[in-house]
């Protein structure tokens, strides 16, 4: 039996301010997913979590997804799909008996006995366990239990209760932050509010034949052969944009085949393209363009990080033609921070500050022999009104102090 192992496809996923879902990025994924399966014709398509990017997703989130799970059914490939963190656990599971009737089997809410789907090949049946995402307060709540001390704890709990038989062929969807001991996965950009918090070791998995996870969207082993994370289909931060100037590696999708029972899984990745790719270019104004005109990156979302004493006033408008000749766009622009000595144990630590006290005492450690005018000031507190409107949750406080010190050096005619 074939499956296709996917997870964290994150639709109506907003980029720097583009709908992905609306831009036609993830559209064009969802084609290249479905040629893919028609050229494969895998048995199954496991969909581990993190659908959405939002609880509330989209129109065009959702409208992209429908597509896709209806051209799935179209093609008679059952779909196991469970929620992950970014879904609404309610929404998942809406109309979820009617779609089991069209081959797509969902568990959005946790229950005390997991929703097990037995599909047959010529070794006999495999059975699907679906576990969707979960906090160990919920476990207990479910399984009448005092809150287990640890999500290991509340994995074994929850699988412990579920009589599986590990004679037959037996594959797990989770989506959870599953770890090695000490060893933690490796997480791209998109992934750094997900820290340490909620760690699962891979032990609780065992007996499984194959374990799909989500969560983590670098694709990678975690543990053991048979416990992977598939990884997004799409790189989602420029974190993941690979080597300066030359764009994110390609993206591949999981194939993974079971015979018969203990004979050795078998795994096929196929390269899967991205519309735009994303690309970070590093220098002064004038160095970015000179090099994206000498070597341009076509097609490409690009993020420039200037490295300026002072950023000039047109660097927005030159970028984003420069890029835009070559069909590219400029998704975010930001300045290079300087290197800060860490303080020593005998310093008091920093008292927490408002965006603007960050951003003066910011600017006072760049250009201490450039004091800034009352007048100016009122620019930073516009600027930092505007920063809060946008919403600053992919940003660091650091990064979000550049941010602002890019719009108060090149914004010159900003309303008083």
């Amino acid at each position: 039996m074939t499956f296709l192992h996917l997870s964290d496809l994150h639709f109506g996923k907003n980029l720097h301010g583009l709908n992905l879902a609306a831009s036609g990025d993830q559209a064009q994924m969802v084609e290249d997913i479905l040629h893919s399966c028609d050229e494969i014709k895998p048995d199954a398509v496991l969909l581990c979590g993190d659908i959405y990017d939002r609880s509330q997703p989209s129109q065009e989130a959702r409208s992209l997804c429908s597509r896709f799970l209806t051209a799935l059914c179209a093609r008679h490939i059952p779909i196991l799909m469970i929620a992950g963190n970014h879904d609404a656990p309610e929404n998942i599971e809406y109309l979820q008996e009617l779609l089991a009737h069209q081959g797509l089997f969902v568990s959005g809410v946790l229950h005390p006995t997991l929703r097990k789907v037995t599909l047959e090949d010529a070794f006999g049946p495999v059975d699907f366990y679906l576990l969707p995402y979960f906090f160990p307060a919920r476990v207990g709540q479910v399984l009448g239990e005092d809150t287990p001390a640890s999500y290991t704890e509340a994995a074994r709990r929850m699988l412990a209760c579920q009589n599986v038989d590990f004679s037959r062929r037996c594959v797990l969807l989770a989506h959870q932050f599953v770890c090695k001991g000490a060893s933690q996965p490796q997480m791209d950009g998109s992934e750094s509010t997900v820290g340490g918090v909620g760690q699962l070791d891979v032990s609780a998995l065992d007996g499984f034949d194959y374990v799909a996870l989500g969560h983590i969207h670098k694709p990678q082993i975690m543990g053991r052969d048979t416990v992977r994370y598939a990884g997004s289909p799409l790189c989602y931060h420029f974190g993941e944009a690979g080597a300066e100037g030359h764009g994110n590696e390609t993206r591949q999708l999981l194939y993974v085949t079971l015979k018969e029972k203990g004979a050795p899984v078998q795994f096929r990745r196929v390269p899967l393209q991205p519309a735009h790719p994303l690309v970070n270019r590093t220098g002064t104004l004038d160095a970015v363009v000179r090099d994206e005109l000498a070597s341009p990156t076509p097609g490409a979302y690009v993020h420039v990080r200037l490295t300026d004493p002072l950023i000039p006033p047109d660097a927005q408008s030159r970028l984003d033609a420069v890029f835009a000749s070559h069909g590219s766009r400029l998704l975010l622009l930001d300045r290079q921070l300087s290197r800060h000595v860490a303080p020593t144990d005998t310093e008091k630590p920093r008292p927490i500050q408002t965006l603007p006290e960050m951003f003066l005492s910011y600017y006072t450690s760049q250009y201490p022999n450039l004091p800034i005018a009352p007048e100016e000031q009122k620019l930073v507190f516009m600027a930092a009104r505007i920063l809060e409107e946008e919403g600053m949750d992919e940003d660091t406080l650091d990064q979000s102090a550049a941010h602002l010190l890019n719009i108060f050096l090149t914004e010159e005619d900003m309303p008083s």
